[in-house]
């Protein structure tokens, strides 16, 4: 049995943010504080798709919005398929998947890289020695472990001129690789044009650029590692975690500011401070609640993520300079996890 990877239609809304893994009242019962109101896609930054007219994408002014990469690329850490609702992570301990009777399908602790491509099927790796059999039955949740960085590319060709800080004279925008490697959504650190990841420029050729989550959401200037997304059959849980599973040391587990990291603690800063600007976030845990249960027979021969990232990524407008291009940044994609037989 393998994973397979394309791009199709959508039941499940993932995450994620610049902003796409408990009721309670505290963390330990493993479920973010919002689990019972959780976020829709309409309430994620109200970002819309970017607007296009004759296939160039109108002017956006000073308001962000979303669009299409080209290239789009994950890294996948294990999935886990599960019987009953597992535990989340907490600072102590990572998930629990003995609580929910839970299998591991896939597993690499290096990670793996797959790509997401309209319409392109790939599998997850090469070894088999990294997937196991999953036992005969049915399975209503399952937990997906990414890695906290994205991969992509696109170009962007807008109805006028934009302006990246540097170029003002091209309505072509292209992904381009920043000096600082990563860049995240809670960045402060782009001040030269060799830290920017993009650039607006007719000869220009889209690069790689890497895209780092280091937050959810915000609160005011804390920030959020754990929060709920409503998908369209259920709710998903999602957690920001360190290397070995767990929460950062200073994601707040009671009272009115759970789930959070408070601004200038290591959990959430304002990227200044470069030990810190991945604020120790190393994966992103999904607890998803399946529209549908995954059903696994003896003719099943693979599993399929059936993936939506129409808007997965952002385009970071200056809300004080029209058509000022602040970077390039992620924004929710969307998956479904099918059997195949």
């Amino acid at each position: 049995m393998k994973l397979e990877i394309n791009l199709k239609s959508l039941t499940i809304l993932f995450l994620l943010t610049c902003i796409t893994l408990v009721g309670m009242s505290t963390i330990l019962e493993a479920r973010p504080a919002n689990h019972a109101d959780p976020i829709t896609r309409a309430d994620a930054g109200d970002l819309q798709p970017c607007s296009e007219t004759a296939g160039e994408l109108d002017l956006p002014g000073t308001t962000s919005c979303e669009v299409t990469p080209d290239t789009q690329i994950v890294t996948f850490f294990r999935l886990d398929v599960c019987k009953s609702e597992p535990t989340g992570p907490t600072r102590s301990t990572a998930a629990d998947l003995a609580s929910g009777d839970c299998f591991t399908f896939y597993r690499d602790d290096e990670g793996n890289d797959a790509r997401v491509v309209l319409n392109n099927v790939e599998r997850i790796g090469d070894s088999d020695e990294d997937y196991s059999q999953i036992p005969v039955g049915n399975y209503p949740f399952a937990i997906a472990t990414l890695g906290s960085v994205l991969k992509f590319t696109t170009t962007a060709t807008f109805a006028g001129n934009m302006n990246d800080g540097t170029n003002s004279d091209s309505a072509r925008c292209v992904t381009r690789v920043s000096s600082l490697t990563t860049t995240y959504g809670v960045e402060n650190r782009i001040n030269t044009e060799a830290e920017q990841n993009v650039i607006c420029d007719d000869s220009q050729v889209a690069s790689e650029i890497q895209v780092g989550i280091n937050t959810l959401t915000m609160s005011g200037n804390n920030c959020y590692h754990t929060r709920a997304y409503q998908s369209t059959n259920g709710v998903i849980d999602t957690y920001l975690t360190e290397a070995d599973g767990t929460l950062q040391d200073n994601v707040v587990e009671s009272g009115s500011n759970l789930g959070l990291a408070l601004s200038g603690t290591a959990g959430c800063t304002d990227g200044t401070v470069d030990a810190t600007i991945d604020h120790e976030i190393a994966r992103v845990v999904g607890v998803m609640e399946l529209g549908l249960p995954l059903v696994i027979t003896n003719n099943t021969t693979a599993l399929r993520m059936r993936f939506n990232n129409q808007r997965s990524l952002r385009v970071d407008i200056n809300t004080g300079t029209a058509n000022k291009f602040n970077k390039f940044d992620s924004a929710f994609f969307d998956f479904d996890l099918i059997a195949v037989d």
